[in-house]
């Protein structure tokens, strides 16, 4: 017994559905989903599965969290703007790229800042949602649904 996911199952190269095509032509990958649908079909009658607002609200423990990492980002943009507004800072840290403008060396500075906070933010949503007891974080770990920046 064991959890299948998107990546397991999918048409993508190593997949179960992409093997089967292979191995034993369409006709038989056709009877194998629509065999597969009838299965997940009676499972989700007998089961269930659902997504309530428990799944979708962050604890006050997130919520802190996710705050702590804005007010975080808000202040290194902050310190950003300032430093590419003083020529001497800027050109002793080594912030304004060779060849570029000022502008486009402050877009990546601002990128870099966005891009850590929105790493850091998934980090800790995924690290602080149960996953036995949060069906969408089970869809996003299965590949079904969504993408581990939408827990943060």
């Amino acid at each position: 017994m064991g959890i299948m996911k998107k990546q397991i199952v999918g048409d993508g190269p190593g997949g179960l559905v992409h093997t089967i095509w292979l191995d034993l032509g369409p006709d038989e990958t056709c009877k194998y989903l629509s065999q597969s649908q009838r299965i997940v079909g009676n499972w989700l009658t007998i089961n269930g599965f659902t997504m309530s607002c428990s799944d979708i609200v962050p604890s006050p423990v997130v919520i802190q969290k996710m705050e702590e990492k804005i007010d975080g980002a808000k202040k290194k943009f902050d310190e950003a703007f300032d430093l590419f507004h003083n020529e001497k800072l800027l050109q002793d840290q080594g912030k304004h790229k060779l060849g570029k403008k000022i502008f486009d060396s402050f877009e990546v500075e601002i990128n870099t800042i966005l891009n850590t906070t929105l790493k850091e933010s998934e980090k800790e949503a995924t690290k602080n949602v149960t996953f036995r007891f949060n069906n969408f974080r089970r869809m996003v770990w299965a590949g079904s649904k969504g993408k581990e920046t939408n827990l943060a």
